[in-house]
């Protein structure tokens, strides 16, 4: 797109304002044969829509051979200790080279079209040009022109050969464009069914109360994930949501900041509906601490101060002392300068966990949302990170997703959903002698134990 609307846009203005000088010279010296000189203009847009299709076409393949070359590539990266462990270099190599090379044979293609074309498009001009001299000899016969006349003529007609290739070759640039140009619109029409409403306000500063109103969702129209939930959270109070896998439980939580919208009901922060408000606003005042930590290449205090770029080195440092961080990033080889490569790996997953904290310590949000956020650690990393939790979520709302019975029964309340429905809702004791759902679930996993 930027090679056709800047580099060839600017040279075809140029070849435009030639052509157009040589044709107003044609007309002015034989407004007769320069009339003729127009039977191969179709013959010529005729040709130039032809190749132009099949560039377009093949453009549009070619586009998405890189996109699946892209993921291979990154799929190749990010996996690669998965491809050495199971001894697949050569059958990822393989599948590299089968594409890569389906890639340049598309590519290939659209080069070989814009050659074949100015051959083409030249064979045209000249077969016009014979046309011309064919006519104006006929005209210099009949006496209606003289020899000097057609000799004139046909030099001005010869140099429009090269502007008319020219434009050949802007046209077959064009709809290569417009193939980029459709790739980049699918892309940018792609956006998230969640917006702000036209006269959305700023949320202000709020307490955290949370209220689920006949609240009912649907994936694109699908089957319901959750079906008629009523919850109400206090302000401060620490909620646990447990239940079986896929019942539903991440898509209650991402209602909150708005990853998605309820197809039924209402979501309220202090008794406002939060699709009133701007998601900036509301999205400040959410800390979020997700089960698979994101780290992005940077410092480590760019990491912890992600949410505040203005943050000073003293809050970082509180914000690390609260997550029980600074003492692993003290002893990192520049501390809290050191460059974190591509999703933190040189960290062990205990340490990506607490940078992750830390940084939702930094924003200050007022509600806390912890989606599985000491799975998969060891038990000491548990121990740093259940400290730092309980330092982030004291006397804020807390959502916490967990399957760890020792996580659960420290909540204020416990939610029990089951099939995207609320099937229980109580402390651990409560829930234990009702000898439902949860029951169940907290059996299971003292058997595990």
């Amino acid at each position: 797109m930027q090679t056709t609307l800047l580099t060839g846009l600017f040279d075809m203005a140029g070849v435009a304002l030639t052509l157009a000088g040589i044709l107003g010279m044609l007309f002015y010296l034989q407004w007769r044969l320069a009339l003729f000189t127009f039977i191969v203009i179709p013959l010529l847009l005729g040709a130039a829509r032809g190749f132009g299709r099949e560039i377009q076409g093949i453009s549009q393949r070619a586009q998405e051979r890189v996109a699946t070359l892209a993921v291979l590539l990154r799929e190749a990266f990010s996996g690669a200790r998965v491809i050495r462990a199971f001894v697949q270099e050569d059958r990822e190599i393989a599948r590299f080279r089968r594409e890569n090379e389906r890639t340049f044979g598309e590519h290939l293609r659209i080069s070989q079209l814009i050659a074949a074309q100015v051959p083409v498009v030249s064979f045209l001009t000249a077969l016009g040009l014979v046309a011309v001299l064919w006519q104006g000899g006929r005209l210099v016969t009949a006496g209606s022109l003289t020899a000097g006349g057609l000799v004139s003529f046909f030099v001005y007609a010869g140099l429009a050969v090269e502007p008319a290739i020219a434009l050949s070759r802007f046209y077959a640039s064009v709809r290569q464009g417009l193939a980029a140009l459709e790739r980049v619109l699918e892309l940018t029409a792609t956006s998230g069914d969640v917006r702000d409403a036209p006269h959305a306000r700023d949320l202000p500063p709020v307490r955290g109360a949370v209220r689920f109103r006949g609240v009912s969702f649907s994936y694109d129209g699908g089957a319901a994930v959750l079906g008629d939930i009523n919850l109400t959270v206090a302000p401060g109070e620490r909620v646990a949501i447990v239940g079986p896998s896929g019942a539903g439980k991440s898509t209650l939580i991402n209602l909150i900041p708005r990853f998605y919208d309820p197809t039924e009901g209402t979501v309220e922060i202090d008794g406002v509906d939060i699709r009133i408000v701007t998601r900036l606003s509301l999205r400040r005042q959410i800390g979020l601490v997700p089960q698979d930590t994101v780290l992005f290449r940077g410092t480590v205090r760019d990491n912890i101060a992600y949410a505040r770029p203005d943050a000073s080195d003293a809050d970082v440092l509180t914000a690390a002392r609260a997550a029980n961080a600074h003492d692993f990033i003290r002893a990192l080889p520049q501390g809290y300068a050191t460059m974190l490569g591509e999703d933190g790996s040189q960290l062990s997953g205990g340490q990506q966990q607490r940078l992750a904290i830390a940084r939702a310590v930094l924003n200050r949000p007022r509600i806390i949302i912890l989606d599985e956020a000491t799975s998969a650690l060891d038990a000491e990393s548990e121990r740093l990170i259940q400290e730092a939790l309980d330092r982030l979520t004291a006397g804020r709302t807390t959502f916490v997703i967990a399957h760890r019975l020792s996580t659960v029964r420290k909540a204020d309340r416990i939610i029990v959903v089951d099939q995207g429905r609320v099937v229980d809702d109580g402390r651990h004791e409560e829930l234990m002698a009702r000898d439902g759902v949860y029951a169940r679930l907290a059996g299971l996993q003292l058997v595990e134990s």
